[in-house]
């Protein structure tokens, strides 16, 4: 329904096109909806995904490895903390492309280990690449793959071997915009919920909860943020404690890709800022925190938003 709209963020459907910035925008919109989509993906695949984790967590010792590139690789940075701290296990984010390049540096051999690659097309050498080093090097390896793509490469590579679970995202999360949208926003949701497969029940709600957000922020907020592109700033700057790090990462790199450059962005952790990266700030920069809802860690926060604002630019 929300590809048919005359305007998108209150910017005629003509007027993205002429920029080419349509292709984007519609992705961008559709989010709210396929969120859902993802989550009926997980549950209508609740058995195969419990059978399948049962089997290969039932040793301790089993590291989980979040794989992928670029904005793939940041959905293991955001997912991997929350997930460590849900399974009290080892969970690691490592991208693709420093597998490929250093695959002894990463990867253990005597260490039983499930690889989960996130990829959005799934045809990237660095993923078809990665996939073949786990396999060939590791004694112990299982495979999940999570893609938007069913006719890639990895996801044809992976059913091969009745050892890997391959998951589909909705066919619509695969972006055809540079930018990766909604392939990011759904791919993180369903390895959250994919660790959680015996309590997706509670996830209903707060899945309804994130999709009306996401309509409403769409649909009321376009005039305030085209405030903040107004303010005439040169520099941008992410910043997040945790698995909001790795969003503030994702952030940062979206403003770069949709600037082409044009604006610098920059990420970091909230307490790393203050070591040298706040140097950075100068009068045209504009600075989001994502605040944790953490109560211990918001202070550091807080406390930072603060330093800022005193700094006065």
């Amino acid at each position: 329904m929300e590809e048919n709209m005359d305007r998108i963020f209150n910017i005629s459907v003509d007027d993205l096109k002429s920029r080419n910035g349509y292709i984007t925008a519609s992705e961008i919109v559709r989010q709210y909806r396929l969120w859902k989509e993802t989550l009926q993906i997980i549950k209508d695949n609740k058995e195969k995904i419990s059978s399948y984790l049962n089997a290969k967590l039932s040793d301790k010792n089993t590291r989980i490895i979040l794989s992928g590139a670029g904005t793939s690789a940041y959905v293991g940075d955001v997912a991997a903390p929350y997930l460590t701290r849900l399974l009290g296990r080892r969970v690691e984010s490592v991208a693709t492309t420093d597998i490929v390049s250093c695959p002894e540096d990463y990867l253990e051999k005597d260490t039983p280990t499930i690889m989960i690659s996130f990829a959005r097309s799934g045809d990237s050498p660095e993923s078809v690449g990665a996939y073949d080093l786990a396999d060939n090097l590791i004694d112990s390896i299982a495979q999940v793959v999570i893609t938007c793509n069913k006719k890639g490469s990895l996801a044809k590579r992976a059913a091969e071997n009745s050892n890997n679970l391959v998951l589909f995202m909705p066919e619509e999360s695969n972006d055809k915009g540079f930018a990766m949208t909604s392939s990011f926003t759904c791919m993180l949701l369903s390895v959250l919920l994919m660790f959680d497969i015996e309590n997706l029940d509670k996830y209903n709600g707060i899945v309804d909860r994130l999709s009306k957000n996401g309509e409403r922020i769409i649909s009321e907020e376009p005039a305030e943020i085209l405030k903040l592109v107004k303010l005439g700033y040169s520099r941008v700057i992410y910043l997040g404690s945790s698995s909001l790090k790795g969003l503030s990462r994702e952030a940062a790199l979206k403003g770069l890709e949709l600037t082409r450059g044009k604006i610098t962005t920059s990420s970091e952790s909230v307490m790393g800022f203050r070591h040298g990266p706040k140097s950075l700030i100068n009068d045209t920069t504009l600075v989001f925190i994502f605040l944790s809802n953490d109560k211990y860690t918001r202070e550091y926060d807080y406390d930072l938003l603060k330093e800022i604002y005193n700094d006065k630019g």
